[in-house]
């Protein structure tokens, strides 16, 4: 029987947390958080080592979602997919440079979209096949 992907959200906005969370339920993942913070984050990750980390890049506090996701990253080998509402090229230069992450969408992708990337990047057979 296979495990279900566990996958932690660090998004600091209630009503996208509560949208990443139920795609990630309905694609057959376990969710971890939401967090609103890059410190706390890191001990969550520390604390839970899920298989995949849900990382906007704007959080509140002194940790930045860049800099925790390459913490996460650096001290666990946990990837990360950002999220982000800006996709600036310098942001996303940083955000590739410091996490390595698996991917960069922005989160008025639409949902049906980003089900399918986390099933491809969490290797999930879409219900279909």
């Amino acid at each position: 029987m296979q495990t279900q992907p566990r996958v932690l959200i660090v998004e600091d906005h209630a009503i996208v947390a509560l949208a990443l969370e139920k795609i990630l339920r309905e694609i057959g993942c376990e969710c971890i958080g939401p967090i609103a913070c890059g410190d706390q984050a890191i001990d969550c990750a520390e604390q839970h080592r899920p298989d995949l980390v849900l990382m906007d890049v704007e959080l509140k506090g002194p940790v930045d979602g860049i800099e925790a996701a390459a913490e996460i990253k650096r001290r666990f080998g946990i990837s990360c997919i950002f999220l982000s509402g800006y996709s600036d090229p310098e942001t996303r230069a940083r955000a590739e440079k410091a996490a390595d992450p698996m991917a960069f969408i922005e989160k008025a992708t639409p949902l049906t979209q980003l089900a399918e990337l986390l099933r491809d990047k969490l290797n999930i057979r879409s219900p279909e096949g």
